[in-house]
């Protein structure tokens, strides 16, 4: 068993006795002497080679480190000093698990903690390897329906066919410092349409069983697939509800294309969409559950954007770590063009707690030129995603 205990206040001792984790992490510390936070103390066990089969897993708070020193001497146990944050640290409490042990987590941990501590003993991995998506690695993606070859390059030809032809535009799109690049399928699953359809959200629903053969063929290939929606009249939740046996596999994605997300009263086509922070957060706090219940790696989280206005509240938009949130420019035109908007949409405000990712469009027949790898290597910041419509 691996007693967890948190970080404790001076006179908080009597907290000892049940089993908590700090949510920070650990660091086995090895030295007979440690200096952390301008403090010396001794280290109060000296074993040797494996750890002990308590250990003490804590955070980085000196004062709270010391109080609970003598009861790990007592118990015969090591500590374990760190960042719950730190892809390395929760390996060791993997590796721990590994061995039999047993961690235990308190009842103020959050679903956040408690996912990084599932995912590291699960060990499920993205395609390309790892838990987290960027900056690991690059996405290059085709965008379209596989029922039709009007919305895009994707449905110009089979799912196998589509990674043939994409083959020879990822090995372009490797560079020095980013080898891995992933083959990515964005399909259309719902399409903004003139007619209002049965449900009168003026937006057409995909059968699943379109889709599933695509992203069986993308799997077997070690790719992702971003589920794309355009909601019309209807919000971004619903649909995306509607594909939820997707979004819980752990390469599927989703995006959001607020250019097709309209008023009670508009149509599509006679104006351009937008959508809230309150929307996009209620769509996020839902993949969210799904990444805990399934204990998924991080998913891709996309957001289509070429005004402002679309996402008008975007400083609003939470950016959870179960999530890489990617701003997704679609600028159109020429290079000139396309570069100010991606300079536009990249310079709204956003918050310093957000972290957000972004991407870049290449449009077949809209793009005079359709821009070559070292032209768009200079948008800044640098997409992490660039898609083929």
């Amino acid at each position: 068993r691996v007693r967890v205990y948190g970080s404790l206040n001076e006179g908080e001792q009597a907290k000892l006795p049940s089993s908590v984790v700090f949510p920070r992490g650990l660091r086995l510390i090895t030295p007979a002497q440690q200096r952390l936070h301008g403090e010396d103390f001794q280290r109060l066990t000296q074993r040797k080679g494996e750890l002990a089969e308590t250990m003490y897993l804590t955070g980085a708070d000196m004062s709270a480190n010391l109080l609970v020193l003598p009861f790990i001497r007592a118990a015969g146990g090591d500590l374990l000093v760190g960042d719950l944050e730190d892809v390395d640290s929760v390996q060791k409490i993997a590796d721990a698990h590994a061995r039999g042990a047993e961690l235990v987590l308190p009842s103020d941990a959050t679903a956040t903690d408690r996912w990084r501590l599932d995912l590291a003993i699960a060990g499920t991995e993205l395609p390309g390897g790892g838990t987290e998506l960027f900056p690991g690695r690059r996405l290059v993606a085709f965008y379209g329906s596989p029922v039709t070859s009007r919305l895009g390059v994707l449905g110009e030809q089979n799912a196998v066919k589509t990674l043939e032809r994409m083959a020879p535009i990822i090995e372009r799109y490797k560079t020095p410092d980013q080898r891995n690049v992933i083959p990515t399928f964005e399909i259309i699953a719902t399409v903004a349409d003139s007619s209002p359809g049965r449900d009168g959200d003026y937006s057409l629903a995909l059968a699943s069983d379109k889709i599933a053969p695509w992203i069986d063929v993308v799997t077997e290939a070690g790719g992702f697939v971003i589920i794309d929606l355009q909601p019309g009249r209807a919000n971004f939740l619903d649909q995306a509800k509607r594909y939820e046996e997707f979004l819980r596999l752990p390469n599927v994605g989703l995006a959001l294309d607020p250019e097709w997300r309209i008023g009670p009263n508009a149509l599509p086509l006679q104006r351009i969409g937008s959508v809230s922070a309150d929307e996009v957060n209620a769509v996020s706090d839902w993949l969210v559950e799904l990444v805990h219940e399934e204990t998924l790696p991080q998913k891709p989280f996309v957001i289509h954007q070429f005004l402002r206005s679309m996402v008008p509240d975007r400083e609003d938009i939470n950016t959870p770590p179960e999530l890489a949130t990617v701003i997704h420019v679609d600028g159109q035109g020429g290079l000139a063009a396309k570069f100010q908007t991606y300079r536009n949409v990249t310079g709204q405000e956003i918050t310093t707690d957000q972290k957000l990712w972004w991407g870049w469009k290449n449009f077949y027949d809209e793009d005079r030129p359709v821009a070559r790898p070292d032209q768009v290597w200079n948008a800044d910041p640098l997409p992490v995603i660039i898609t083929f419509q």
